[in-house]
């Protein structure tokens, strides 16, 4: 009996509790301003995903107000732009602080901005009733603290921007930085390592300071490619964008002396050029994928520009040194499907104004155009070197055999291709599969191997943002790859970069600020002195 009485007692509280919620009339609910990360007009954002945000959670159950106090829940937001690719996140807690719940909205453009306010408001309104019975089911104490919602900001790429709540709480928040609890903060203790002198990576080993002065280029860029060495020692810089090739001299500064655009759905992945029938006359090999299908061209550097010598070439190009010795251009197809390497690895040839797939270049099956290298030892016995799909370095010999694998993963690029599932995917699932190309694997003339690595990753989607970079040189022992030296971390993220063999220099393309929805990016020329 008295089983029965608690059960029926319980009922009625619950039951109360649900009258209550209702007759109290609706939540009272404050948006704090949005946090902005990526985007150019970060001021205008901050109130205006506020105010949309706020308009739209309003209604029958559900009151929008302007200030703090005396609300039942609060909603922190943070808005992150990768590219074209943006994401709103959503944070609910109680007036206390209690975290309720989250969610968030992917979209891509400007046209997706308004409508993912929507959708997110209606994903919110579950959480927000469950704040309304959390309210009527517990009276406010009285002489409560409003709770301050803190506004985390931070520049683009650096991953800060998502508010943070701590309850129960008193800390002070600086400006950009998000303050841990104390249970969260590893103290690090006193300790000297003492490592032998050959282990110490020097500043002078690899020239920290720009050879170059700097200058602001205009876009987001992709790739890097050697020019023509002119009179005077002046040379050239081929850059790519998404839709365009320049064409940069570097005297006493930087200028811009030709451009080339393509239009529609083309996209360029990458940028490289060489003098393959050595008639003076430098190529450039630009890789396009148009529509799923590569629509590849080559053109050449005039008085009066750019010319284009042959076009809708099915091939990826990538030019490599092996071995460190002449620059040579190689090529492979996409496939069907899931196959976006298809076939082997092979030279190509010019004749004329004609390019063809010649000898074969003999890679592993993970392996593809963009992932190998070779070098040879002081014996002139050969091994490749290869970057496999999950970042790390291999080295093999002749035959194949794998000789050492890389404990630290290298790498890193936010290029990438779409290509079209939705046959082979459930209609819930993105029908595009992202497939994202990497860096250069380059092998000097004295047998150094330079990789980059990207660093910082931050991951909205399928798209993703590196914000530091670091370069660094191997050479081959005999049993594995021994550091050489590296370059001091950059705070930008490498798009593209290509060894200097005359001047043992390395030239770095680096983007200084993201591509987002209103703003084109813009990106850098680094040359360091690194021999």
């Amino acid at each position: 009996m008295k089983r029965f009485i608690l059960q029926l007692v319980t009922l009625l509280l619950v039951f109360c509790s649900s009258v209550a919620a209702v007759l109290a009339g609706p939540i009272k609910v404050h948006v704090a301003e949005c946090t902005v990360t990526g985007a150019a007009n970060r001021d205008e954002l901050k109130s205006a995903l506020q105010g949309l945000l706020a308009s739209r959670i309003a209604g029958d159950k559900v009151l929008s107000i302007d200030s703090p106090n005396g609300v039942d829940a609060l909603i922190a937001c943070s808005y992150i732009s990768l590219g074209k690719v943006f994401s709103i996140d959503a944070v609910v807690s109680s007036a206390k602080g209690e975290p309720l719940g989250r969610s968030y909205v992917q979209g891509e453009g400007q046209d997706d901005l308004i409508p993912a306010i929507g959708k997110l408001a209606q994903q919110l309104q579950p959480i927000l009733l469950k704040a309304a019975s959390a309210a009527a089911s517990e009276p406010a104490a009285k002489g409560a603290v409003p709770l301050a919602v803190p506004s985390a900001s931070g520049r683009a790429g650096e991953g800060a921007g998502t508010a943070a709540v701590v309850a129960g709480a008193s800390q002070s928040v600086a400006k950009g930085v998000v303050v841990a609890a104390s249970s969260d903060v590893i103290q690090s203790q006193a300790g000297v390592i003492v490592t032998p002198p050959g282990d110490i990576i020097r500043a002078d080993q690899a020239t920290t300071k720009p050879l170059i002065p700097q200058t602001r280029i205009e876009g987001a860029m992709i790739g890097i490619a050697p020019g023509r060495d002119l009179p005077g020692g002046e040379r050239e810089f081929v850059i790519a964008g998404q839709q365009v090739v320049r064409l940069y001299r570097q005297g006493k500064e930087l200028k811009k002396t030709a451009d080339y655009s393509i239009s529609g759905d083309a996209k360029i992945l990458g940028i490289d050029t060489a003098d393959l029938d050595n008639d003076g006359v430098l190529e450039i090999y630009v890789t396009i994928m148009e529509e799923e299908t590569l629509s590849s061209r080559v053109l050449s550097i005039g008085d009066k520009g750019f010319t284009v010598i042959a076009e809708r070439l099915p091939y990826y190009f990538r030019a490599i040194a092996l071995e460190g010795k002449t620059r040579k251009v190689y090529a492979q197809q996409i496939g069907k499907d899931d196959e976006d390497f298809y076939g082997d690895v092979r030279e190509i040839v010019k004749k004329g104004n004609a390019f063809t797939m010649g000898a074969v270049i003999k890679v592993p099956q993970y392996a593809n155009v963009f992932t190998f290298n070779r070098f040879a030892d002081a014996d002139g016995k050969k091994y490749q070197v290869i970057l496999d799909e999950d970042g790390y370095l291999r080295v093999l010999d002749d035959s194949g055999e794998l000789l050492w694998k890389s404990g630290d993963r290298y790498g890193g690029s936010e290029v990438y291709f779409k290509r079209d599932e939705q046959q082979m995917q459930p209609i819930s699932v993105d029908r595009y599969r992202w497939r994202f190309l990497e860096q250069r694997v380059v092998v000097t003339d004295n047998g150094l191997v330079i990789v980059p690595r990207n660093s910082g990753l931050f991951v909205v989607g399928n798209n993703r943002s590196f914000t530091k970079n670091t370069v660094y040189a191997y050479a081959w022992t005999g049993v594995s790859l021994d550091e050489r030296w590296r370059t001091k971390e950059s705070q930008n993220y490498l798009a593209d970069y290509f060894y200097d063999g005359q001047r043992k220099e390395l030239v770095m393309l680096e983007v200084v600020k993201k591509e987002g929805l209103f703003d084109k990016g813009a990106s850098t020329i680094t040359v360091k002195k690194v021999e």
